[in-house]
Parts: C-alpha cells; structure tokens; sequence
C-alpha cells in the first residue's frame, strides 16, 4: 500500500502551493482577475484534449477551437442580464450556432477526406466539452455572492476528489466501472461523499464559533440546502473523472498531460469541474432568485 505515498505527497505539495493563491485571487472585489484565470486554464485543458484526439488519427480545427473557446469564456464575463434564465441563453446559443458553421465551413474548404466527420465532431466536442462548461466558473463568479458560491463549487469538488483518492487507495475494493478506470472504487466514492460532507457542514458552523472568521459559503443557500447539493456535487463530481478516464482510455494515455506534477494534465483536474460548476451554478441561480424571467 506504500507505492502511492510518494505521489500522494507531490498532490499535498503543489495543490499547498496552487490553492492559496487561487483564493487569494478568488476573493478580490473584482471578478475579473479571477475569471482571467478560467480561459488560460481552458485553453491548456483543450490543447490537452486536442493531442489526446490526434493520437486516433483526427485532424481537429485547432485555432478555430481555441478561438471559439475563447468566445465562450468572454461571453460568460459579466453575464448577469435583466432577461432571466432564458436570457442568460441566448449568447451561447448564438455562439454555439456561430461555432458549428464555423467548423463545417472550415471542413468545406480544407476539402473532402474519410475522416470528414471526425474531425467535425471531434472539434465540437472538444470545445464545448472544455471551454463552454468551463465558462459556468466565470458566470457563477460574477453572480450575488459569486466568490462564495465558486468557493462553495472548488471545496466540495476538491473534498471530494481528494477524500475519494484517499479512501479508494486504503480501503477500495469494490470497483465502480473497471473497464474505464480501474482504480475507482464505491467504498472511495462513498468515503468522499461524507468526508465532503462532514467538511462543508463543519466550514458551515465555523462561525458561529469563531467571530473573526470570514463567510466563505453563500449566505442565500441555508445549511440544509448546501448539504442536499453537496452529495450531488459529488456524484457530478464522480461522473466527470468517469468521463475523462473514458476519454484517456479511448486515446490510450494514462494522463491528458504532464503540466501539474503528481497530478498528470490540466484537463485531469478539471475534469470533476467540468460537471460539478454547471450544476453549482442554476443551483446558485434557484438560490439567489435569478432562475426566473
């Protein structure tokens, strides 16, 4: 059981490193230095996905894929419109309508080839798999009590993730979906889903207990609300990584990178994201009263 110790000490290490100032930025009064964040990470994680889909041979839409990832991400910024939640739609309509054409024209004029639909698909998976769920980050930023309610999304997912790793490597026995990723297991799923729990409910209290300590959780979502969406952010959080290592095993890789050491690529720790922040963010707008219109 001691192989997975030096790894585990190199996670502890950089994210001991990468989440203080990741806060630190997170909490400024102005949203923008942190959704800055959100599309260099984003275009990493697709230029990640972008070599995993070359490995089978497709040939995707490079600079349209980042130009069009970058589309996603600058209309997320300062997306708080009047119109309500169908409001809130129509830009990513438009540009996911923009972004189709665009990749059909491009394949139109690079000319005919047996690998015609792959690369189409290919491109439009990678950019809305990556940058447009991504882009539910900078949105929920710049939401009332935004930074608590990303806050809220980074804990729990990272709870999750690493209590899973923890519990699945000392206690796992029972896989989840070996076939795609034989390392998950249920008794890891379900030791992160109540360390998570635990966690959020105790950060929850703190202060009541502690005066000087800040509110770091959203003060629309009550205790009983955040703890019946915390279990779901976990499972979001568990399909996601499912859905990445399907996607690694699909290019035959064991990480999408190397660029974060003891955790593989970029995209490997985004992947839990990918899935919990949409979910964080209409669970934010219900909260706040924003879903209607």
């Amino acid at each position: 059981m001691t192989h997975w110790i030096p790894n585990y000490l190199m996670r502890i290490v950089v994210g001991a490193l990468i989440v203080p100032v990741l806060l630190y930025v997170l909490f400024l009064d102005n949203p923008v230095y942190f959704c800055l964040l959100i599309p260099v990470i984003a275009v990493l994680g697709l230029r990640e996905m972008f070599d995993m889909i070359e490995l089978k041979g497709y040939r995707p839409f490079t600079w349209l894929g980042y130009a069009s990832l970058l589309a996603f991400q600058a209309g997320a910024f300062g997306d708080l419109p009047p119109a309500g939640f169908l409001g809130r739609l129509a830009a990513p309509a438009t540009l996911i309508t923009v972004l189709l054409i665009g990749v059909l024209l491009t394949q139109f004029f690079r000319g005919h080839s047996e690998s015609n639909f792959g690369d189409v698909g290919a491109t439009l998976f990678g950019v809305l798999y990556v940058g447009w769920l991504s882009s539910f980050i900078i949105r929920m930023r710049w939401l009332p009590d935004g930074a608590q309610w990303v806050f809220l999304l980074l804990g729990a997912t990272w709870m999750f993730d690493s209590a899973a790793y923890s519990w699945g490597t000392s206690f796992g026995r029972t896989k989840m979906w070996e076939a795609v990723s034989p390392s998950k297991t249920w008794e890891g799923f379900a030791g992160g889903l109540v360390t998570s729990v635990a966690v959020v409910w105790g950060v929850s209290h703190m202060p009541d207990f502690f005066a000087w300590m800040p509110r770091v959780l959203p003060a629309h979502a009550e205790v009983s609300v955040i703890l019946i969406l915390v279990p779901l952010v976990c499972a979001a959080a568990q399909l996601g990584d499912l859905v990445e290592s399907m996607i690694k095993r699909t290019a035959g890789v064991k990480d999408s990178g190397s660029l974060v050491p003891g955790h593989g690529g970029i995209l490997d720790k985004m992947d839990s994201f990918l899935f919990t922040a949409p979910l964080v963010y209409f669970a934010a707008l219900l909260a706040e009263g924003l879903a209607g219109g």
